[in-house]
């Protein structure tokens, strides 16, 4: 049950970055850069590169290539979502259409591209190396 319910809060927290209004940092090449550290959840789709550390379980889909080092169970479901349970580790994404989720502790996470993104938990965010904000509590729905 715990699973079918964090699967859910993943495709619900992906359908949601769609449609969410936002705080835009996006710069004028249309390419930005996200980096996030803390612990909670991430819930990230766009183009270009994502680079994640963590312990959790991490969500991939869309992804054109991934290189992951660590530890963590692999699945692959039948909707193109790939789950890596007690992931620890690094995992390198590419993608023009890719969406990654972390629910974790020791999250680190460099994007750089163009894509919206979900934080939720503690830690903090820079978006394009503006000055550190903090996530918070409520969740942070941000283009970058």
């Amino acid at each position: 049950m715990k699973r079918k319910m964090l699967i859910l809060m993943a495709v619900l927290v992906i359908a949601s970055l769609g449609f969410a209004s936002v705080a835009s940092a996006e710069s004028e090449d249309g390419m930005g850069t996200l980096e996030a550290r803390g612990d909670g959840f991430v819930g990230l789709h766009g183009t270009g590169y994502v680079r994640v550390r963590g312990t959790g379980v991490l969500w991939v889909k869309g992804e054109e290539s991934i290189r992951i080092q660590g530890y963590g169970h692999k699945k692959v479901f039948p909707s193109g979502w790939t789950e890596y349970v007690g992931f620890s580790g690094t995992a390198r994404i590419r993608g023009q259409s890719v969406s990654v989720l972390i629910a974790g502790e020791g999250i680190d996470l460099y994007a750089i591209g163009s894509g919206r993104v979900i934080l939720w938990g503690e830690g903090t965010f820079e978006i394009n190396g503006l000055v550190a904000n903090e996530w918070s509590e409520a969740i942070e729905i941000l283009d970058y």
